[in-house]
């Protein structure tokens, strides 16, 4: 159950009323691989094998095609994998995706594709955001989606990163070739995220709040294209505007 009800005091217009409001249930994920702690963070408690499987992957521990035996007991999940693992930290967790830049990762430049509309943009922006979700419940989660000429996936969690993860773990699960996807999400676009979606060949990123600087210089430099602030009628377009048509 993600959602629980909690009494809250509301105050409005200089009165107040004692109700019931519906709050997001934080649970914990603990995965184990190869019988040591990979990760620990809080999530919400749907769709934890796709986070599983989509953190792993872009972490570099899968490769397209591969399926895992994941098991559960009281102390988390459980998995084996070929090769060494390398638990995160709570620095790792937070750490920004051009800090792996810098120390060498290679990741390849985006390749040119027929541009999109920005009516199409906002179309399925709007989608997205009228998407049934914990987000539009009780505004305590994050959304992510992918889309193509329609929303493909979503998911909510508290963390961004992990509602992106969630959806790249279920078009990994469903063997999707995401080169001509939008993925789309309710918060900040941050490096990390343009990362996941370099990595994965998405050229598009769409949310409804800012990119921070080091998100735009990344995508910048990769061929991703960000439109930030795109709610109703509006978008802002922060680099790569030849992928979007505004006529």
């Amino acid at each position: 159950m993600s959602v629980i009800d909690k009494e809250i005091i509301r105050y409005k217009d200089g009165e107040t009323v004692s109700l019931r409001d519906k709050v997001v249930k934080e649970s914990w994920l603990d995965l184990y691989v190869n019988r040591r702690v990979l990760l620990q963070i809080p999530v919400t408690d749907q769709d934890l094998e796709a986070l599983i499987y989509g953190y792993l992957y872009m972490e570099g521990y899968l490769k397209k095609g591969e399926r895992l035996k994941i098991e559960q007991n009281d102390r988390g999940y459980h998995t084996e994998i070929d090769g060494e693992v390398k638990p995160m930290s709570p620095k790792d967790l937070v750490d920004c995706a051009m800090s792996k830049i810098e120390l060498g990762e290679i990741i390849e430049q985006l390749p040119p594709g027929p541009p999109r509309s920005i009516s199409e943009i906002l179309r399925i922006s709007s989608e997205f955001q009228r998407l049934p979700s914990l987000f539009h419940e009780t505004g305590g989660v994050h959304m992510a989606a992918l889309a193509r000429d329609e929303i493909l996936f979503s998911a909510d969690d508290i963390s961004r990163r992990n509602a992106v993860d969630k959806v790249l773990g279920k078009a990994f699960l469903s063997d999707q070739d995401l080169e001509d996807t939008i993925l789309l999400s309710s918060g900040r676009i941050s490096s990390d995220i343009v990362m996941r979606a370099i990595r994965v060949g998405i050229r598009y990123v769409v949310s409804k709040s800012a990119p921070t600087d080091k998100a735009i210089d990344l995508a910048e430099s990769h061929g991703l294209c960000i439109c930030g602030f795109t709610r109703g009628r509006r978008s802002n377009v922060y680099c790569h505007r030849e992928r979007i048509l505004f006529s």
